[in-house]
């Protein structure tokens, strides 16, 4: 919406008795500032209040003339700055569905929900590359996006979340707002597809403003602070997956969306101390621990489809590393660089990476020396889940066949103990050999030459010999041949236990999960993950994780024929290394319950 630039029609201060007004405006419509101290904290008493009323320039003429499709564009907005001009809030008027009037809305900037991160009751996380799209007038699209507790109990609740039709954007790993955005479902919709075995798919959100917009650059420019409070992730967060063909995200409304993302950092004027680049990188100094942030960060986003990389992103990804670093938070302002438009600078002068100036006041990361000698040393960070993550997962970590007495074995078990029925469980082979061996013993079938000899008697050679072999007389057999031809003649199931402590029984044999590389059309590759179903595990949930892993789009598609039977996973490009260090190392599935991953990296 604030991807064109604003026309400042008139300014003005609030007045006492409009201040009263706003300050009651706000506390109706969020909940969070109803008690009056948060809106201190946005707006500190004594301080001025300013009002802009402000339109949009008009956007350049086409020769084809507006869409009979395209909606009505919203131009003109009030805007509320606090007394240092910072945009905290923006209101708009749309019009109602029912009657010839209409509804104010007022919205937080992202410089509000820095302060008070709560203030939209409804939220949505996604990674930094779909961000960045819709820095650049993207839709939001309800694949692959993590959905906080929080946001799905206001959905499925008859509660009045005010106002319902607008949610925040959040950065998924610092949970730290950078948007807000209008829904483009209902609250029956957005219920019905966050439930269980909800059809997870569909453009969930539209962008109205983002840090990098011409509404942030009202303000400062700045990002948010280090110690900027963020939505924490609940435990029993529910997140939506891919859905099932890959979907693009598509273009705004607004037409051919221009880079519009932020330098979160102003570049300063005046020479600023550098750091040699010789220099050991300790934590002791704040520039070791920025230059160490920031190696370790490139170091872990070393895929090339990530660059270039806008400079904000890149800030953002570099304030999460530098916690899983260092107990003490990274403060950028206390380094000698005082900026990270400088450090990028520097960093260039020291032939690390070279930047590319995507348009005025913004740049971005365009490639990286990995050769370069200050990597020497860094390693790539290794996953770190969240709260919500694996331990939660259903990933199965033992398996147990459980073997059950059934009719044609019945009389081999019956005739040890009259209390065995069909039915009857044996969930150790250790108590199923012991009655084995006690009716071997009772009926001196054991030959007298060699213990490990079993004579068959007639029950037993109905049992596991076929009909055309079937005589009378002794028929030798050893112990642990026979003793394998008695458990396949005995039905099966499996209990699989999972990280998480649940368990559940399957039916039949157990099929390991196969990964394999398939070629697409225009021989593009993608990695498929199927039979998570057949162990007991949620291709949903699977799909989830694996999106906050990889910068690359994640979906689940049925398979199975016309009965769509199975569900599978499906990651764009070759992802085997990825999934050989998530299913092994991560989540520590059994490698006996996993094919094709022998060699990972290797086309399947």
């Amino acid at each position: 919406m604030f991807k064109r630039p604003l026309k400042i029609k008139s300014q003005s201060s609030v007045k006492k008795t409009e201040r009263k007004s706003l300050f009651g405006t706000l506390s109706l419509t969020y909940k969070a500032l109803a008690d009056g101290e948060k809106i201190r904290l946005l707006f500190p008493d004594g301080e001025e209040i300013k009002i802009l009323n402000v339109s949009l320039a008009q956007p350049a003429a086409t020769t084809s003339g507006p869409s009979k499709n395209d909606k009505p564009s919203i131009d003109s907005f009030t805007i509320y700055c606090d007394g240092t001009n910072q945009p905290l809030f923006f209101a708009f008027d749309v019009p109602k569905t029912t009657e010839k009037t209409f509804e104010r809305i007022i919205l937080p900037t992202v410089y509000a929900l820095w302060k008070v991160p709560n203030l939209l009751r409804l939220s949505f996380a996604t990674i930094p590359d779909v961000i960045t799209k819709m820095q650049n007038g993207a839709d939001l699209m309800l694949a692959g996006t993590t959905v906080p507790e929080s946001t799905r109990q206001s959905v499925e609740s008859a509660e009045s979340t005010r106002p319902f039709g607008y949610a925040s954007v959040l950065a998924i790993g610092n949970n730290i707002p950078i948007g807000v955005g209008q829904l483009l479902m209902g609250r029956e919709e957005l219920a019905e597809r966050l439930a269980i075995g909800g059809e997870m798919k569909g453009r969930v959100l539209k962008a109205l403003h983002t840090a990098g917009d011409e509404l942030w650059a009202l303000g400062d420019k700045s990002g948010p602070r280090d110690d900027s409070p963020s939505i924490e992730p609940s435990n029993t967060s529910n997140t939506v997956a891919s859905e099932a063909a890959a979907q693009p995200i598509a273009t705004s409304s607004d037409g051919d969306a221009e880079v519009t993302a932020a330098d979160m950092n102003e570049q300063e004027s005046g020479s600023t101390k550098q750091q040699e680049s010789g220099e050991p990188i300790t934590e002791e100094s704040p520039d070791n621990l920025l230059t160490r942030s920031f190696l370790t960060t490139l170091k872990s986003n070393a895929l090339p489809e990530k660059y270039p990389m806008l400079d904000s992103i890149l800030n953002a990804l570099m304030l999460v590393t530098s916690r899983r670093l260092s107990s003490n938070p990274m403060d950028i302002k206390q380094t000698s660089f005082r900026k990270f438009s400088t450090f990028l600078k520097h960093m260039e002068t020291q032939k690390v990476l070279t930047l590319v100036k995507v348009k005025e006041g913004v740049q971005a990361v365009d490639s990286v020396v990995w050769k370069h000698p200050l990597f020497d040393g860094i390693i790539e960070l290794p996953y770190e889940p969240t709260e919500s993550s694996h331990k939660s997962l259903r990933i199965p970590s033992s398996v147990r066949q459980v073997y059950i007495v059934n009719g044609k074995t019945l009389p081999l078990f019956s005739a040890v103990s009259p209390d065995i029925r069909k039915g009857y469980e044996f969930r150790s082979t250790d108590d199923l050999k012991a009655l084995v061996s006690q009716y071997i013993k009772s009926r001196d079938l054991m030959s007298k030459t060699d213990k490990g000899i079993i004579n068959l008697d007639p029950l037993l050679v109905d049992l596991v010999m076929n009909k055309s072999m079937r005589f009378q007389g002794e028929w030798p057999m050893k112990w642990g041949e026979l003793f394998d031809k008695i458990l396949k003649e005995m039905s099966t199931t499996h209990e699989v236990v999972f990280t998480n402590g649940a368990s559940v029984e399957l039916k039949g044999n157990l099929v390991p999960l196969e990964v394999k590389v398939e070629k697409k059309a225009g021989n593009k590759l993608v990695t498929v993950i199927r039979n998570l179903e057949g162990l007991g595990m949620d291709p949903q949930e699977i799909a989830r994780e694996l999106q906050k892993m990889v910068g690359a789009t994640v979906g689940v598609r049925e398979e199975g024929g016309a009965q769509k039977t199975a569900h599978c996973v499906t990651i764009q490009g070759d992802q085997t290394k990825l999934l050989d260090k998530f299913f092994f190392q991560i989540v520590s599935i059994p490698k006996k319950f996993v094919t094709g991953l022998d060699k990972p990296g290797k086309k399947g």
